[in-house]
Parts: C-alpha cells; structure tokens; sequence
C-alpha cells in the first residue's frame, strides 16, 4: 500500500497528509501509530525504534483518533475521556482524582464539559469526535511531572463527521494546543481549507507514493491539487 515513504515530524510541528481515497493515508497513520508494521523500513519515535518500545510507553508519548469510533458497551462521556489514562495507570489499579481532573479538563478544553453525564452513544457524530479527542489529550497527559518531549497526536480525517460550526471549532482547538502544550500533529484530510488553517507542513499522497512535500503555501497550487486529486480546483 506504501512505497519508499519518507515522514519526518519535528516537536511542535503540524503536519497534514492529503490524498484521494485508498492514497494510503489512514495506512500511513497506523504505521506511524506502531499499529501496522511495515515490511521494510523503521519508524521511529524520538530516536527509538518502536519495534523496541512497549505499547504502554509508546501510548503515553503518541495517541490517535480514528476516523469513527465505535464503543460497545455504555460508558458514559468522562469513563470514555478516562479510558485515556489507562497506560498510565498499574495492573488492577484504578483511576484516582488526579486521573478525573485531567480528564475533565480536556473534555472543557473539547468543550464537552458539559455532556460529561451523557451516554456516548447517543452523542451526534461531531460530539463524539470531540471526546475521543479529549481521550487522547488525556493519554498524553504525563501522570507526574510534565517532560519538555513533544508528544504525538494523530488525526484521520477528524472533520469528516463535522458540521461546519464544529469544524471551526476544531481548528481553534487544535490551535490552542499549539499555544499551551508541546504536541506534535500529524493530519489526514480531504479538507484543503482545514489542512491551511492549522498545518505548516504538507505530504501530499498518491497511490501510495510521495507525490510531493512541503511548506502548506508552496504545496497547495493548483497544480499540484490536479495532479493529486485529477480535478481542476481553484486555490
């Protein structure tokens, strides 16, 4: 599905994949994520490779959000926000008040604060987005002292159950965490004005090879948006 791909990440940055359906986008995410393993090649995460890191150490540095989510049993929005601490968290052991404080501030950074009480199943798509976001900022939370290591979150395609108001939404928070926190984005999405709004770096994804990559501005022409999507689009 991939071939001779090439993705560097530095802390702090935001980087946006794009690329039609069945480009490998979500594929390129799980590899990343340590959820696929690739054939040839190494990823790594800092200067580990992650074949050599446990999946608990790896899930307090790196999170990801699917696409859709899909919870079998009826939690309620802050056990689903809480499940984030679970690598933090010994055999057996249960989530204490510290655990609970971070998860509800990040369901009031989501602003979902409010739905805490709510079965998540009956949440619309763009809510449910939003507190399995929460969920990830609260996996990345370091349970003691905070380290100066940028952690990693991956998004698939997270405006997809989006209303227009949400999406905005979205992208405001995406950018405060660039302001109060040290994470590292990694974005797949068809949004073009989305991936502009919070990206600084493009990969730009084509039958499973680098079409091309690069600053957000030099990579969005139109162009380049022919060539990747075979459809005359005005930028």
């Amino acid at each position: 599905i991939l071939r001779d791909v090439t993705l560097s990440a530095s802390p702090g940055q935001r980087i946006g994949i794009l690329g039609p359906n069945g480009a490998g986008k979500t594929t390129l995410l799980r590899v990343l994520a340590g959820l696929v393993t690739p054939n040839r090649g190494t990823v790594q995460l800092g200067t580990t490779d992650l074949r050599n890191l446990k999946r608990g150490s790896i899930a307090k540095q790196l999170a990801m959000v699917p696409q859709e989510t899909s919870i079998e049993f009826d939690y309620s929005v802050l056990e689903v926000a809480l499940m984030g601490r679970h690598p933090h968290l010994g055999a057996l052991a249960i989530e204490g008040p510290d655990d609970i404080n971070l998860a509800i501030s990040a369901l009031k950074l989501t602003r979902t604060n409010h739905l805490s009480n709510r079965s998540f199943s009956t949440l619309s798509g763009g809510e449910k987005q939003r507190v399995i976001i929460a969920s990830a900022l609260t996996q990345l939370v370091a349970q003691t002292v905070p380290t100066n290591k940028s952690s990693v979150l991956l998004l698939d395609e997270p405006t997809t159950s989006l209303d227009l108001s949400s999406q905005v939404e979205l992208l405001t928070l995406l950018r405060t965490l660039q302001v109060q926190s040290n994470h590292t984005l990694i974005i797949s999405t068809h949004d073009l004005n989305f991936a502009i709004g919070i990206c600084d770096y493009l990969v730009l994804l084509r039958e499973g090879t680098v079409m091309a990559s690069g600053s957000a501005h030099s990579m969005l022409t139109t162009a380049n948006m022919r060539n990747l999507y075979n459809a005359d689009i005005e930028i």
